[in-house]
This record gives structure tokens, sequence and C-alpha cells, in this order.
């Protein structure tokens, strides 16, 4: 896979194949920061939901906060909740990188808006750190969607994709780690559900198409 930047609103998705095996097993997770810079910001929660070989999500979950290098601004932590009082008492991510990677082993790692922002902050952060990186196949709804949607255009937020699929939200608190990874655990349901309707087995992209890239919040 390989995603080329071409200017601020977008990128273009290449070299993607991805085979819809029955025997996949998947961990979707989330990431919130200290901000929406994958090179600059740092990871202040990781949470994430193992899924079974049929695409169901099941109650192995991953969750925790994560002491930044640097405070987290007003607007972020109004928005996420994690203030900075919060994060002083948690671990850095060097403590929790390792329990993380075991939860993900033999897993294909599943996000959303991951292109453009979850997988970069994470190598950014590997970078850094010194941590040793996640080698799996990383896939992105968002991506997903595009591929098998090639008429539609348009941003694929999270809350496209969850109004598109009928997905009701309303027992999950938006921005919080968990919670937005059971979100997209649940779309990423509905789009192997819909891939097997279609009989969809494998995802490639025959040529670069171009993906609209997530309208950030102004800090």
């Amino acid at each position: 896979m390989k995603a080329d930047f071409i200017d601020p609103s977008s990128y273009l998705l290449s070299d993607f194949k991805f085979s819809l095996d029955p025997k996949n097993r998947y961990v979707v997770f989330d990431l919130e920061a200290t901000g929406p810079d994958e090179k600059s910001d740092h990871i202040t929660q990781i949470g994430a939901v193992a899924m079974t070989r049929i695409g169901e999500s099941s109650h192995d979950c991953f969750k925790s906060l994560i002491r930044p290098s640097k405070e987290i601004p007003e607007k972020i932590e109004e928005l996420t909740g994690i203030t900075n009082k919060m994060a002083a008492d948690a671990p850095e991510l060097s403590e929790v990188w390792p329990d993380f990677q075991k939860f993900c082993k033999d897993s294909i790692l599943v996000t959303q808006c991951g292109y453009e922002f979850d997988y970069p902050l994470v190598e950014s952060e590997c970078d850094r750190l010194n941590l040793p990186k996640l080698e799996q196949q990383k896939l992105d709804t968002k991506a997903i969607f595009a591929l098998m949607h090639p008429n539609r255009s348009g941003v694929f937020s999270t809350d496209y994709l969850a109004d598109y699929y009928g997905i009701d939200q309303s027992d999950l608190r938006r921005h919080d780690a968990l919670n937005d990874a059971q979100l997209i655990s649940r779309i990423f349901h509905m789009q192997l559900k819909e891939a097997s309707e279609l009989e969809i087995k494998r995802l490639h992209t025959e040529s670069p198409i171009r993906i609209q890239k997530a309208v950030l919040p102004k800090l």
C-alpha cells in the first residue's frame, strides 16, 4: 500500500491489495492525540477491539491512557475529555507498547482515516521512542469504502460511514479511543458483510485513487 499526499486535502492510494479471507483476524483500533499533526503530536490514548474470524466483535478489548511528552491543548482536552492532569498519572507509550503489540499479534490492523493520521502517527512515535513498529497489514475503513464505491465522492468520515450503513452509535461516547474503535469495528463489520453479499473476495487498486482527507479542527 502506498499513500502519496499530493495536496493538503487529498492523497492518492495505490498498490493496495486485500484478500477477504474468512480466516483473517482483525484488531480495530483508534488513537487520541495532543493534536491533528501526525509528525509533531503525541498519542494520549489507545483503544482497540479484537474481531473474530467471521468479522464479529469479540469481548477482547484494549484501552490505555498515555502520558505524552507535550501538553494537551485546552481545546483537545475539551474534545476528548483527556486532561493534562489525567495524563500526568498515565504510563508512557513505551510502557504500554509491548502489551498493545501482544494484543495485535497475528491480526490485520484496521482503523478509520488511518492512512492520513493514525498509522503515520504510530510511525512517528516509534521513531521518536525507538519502539518496534507494527509490521502487520494495515487497513483503513475510509479507503475500503472508496474502493468499494468508486462512483461516490466526498470526505468519507466516521459519521458519513455510520450513516451510510445505518449504524446506531447512541451508546458510544465519541472521541474516546475505545468507543471510537467499537464504532469503527461496527463499520468494518458492515463492510465485510457488504463485500460478502456482493461476492467481493479481493480489493485492489488497478490505478491510483484519490481520497479526500478529513477536515481537521483548528486549534
